[in-house]
């Protein structure tokens, strides 16, 4: 439609939405590769950073529709 306000409101209920999506950082969450904590959180992508527990590799990214958070983290 052209008017600035008309689309921040749009944008800002779709970035409330993907903000209920993501877990919070330091959720503890299962993952397709085991249990670990979120270590970082990329709403506008819908990702996580994971670190694995018991693994010293560096974390592993997934989109949160892979995720299932088991307790959350800071809020």
């Amino acid at each position: 439609c052209g008017r600035l306000m008309c689309c921040l409101k749009y944008e800002q209920n779709a970035y409330e939405d993907a903000v209920r999506r993501c877990p919070k950082q330091d959720s503890f969450v299962a993952t397709p590769d085991g249990l670990g904590n979120v270590s970082s959180v990329d709403i506008l992508r819908e990702q996580v950073l994971v670190r694995l527990d018991g693994q010293n590799e560096s974390p592993k990214r997934y989109r949160t529709c892979e995720i299932h958070v088991l307790r959350n983290g800071k809020g």
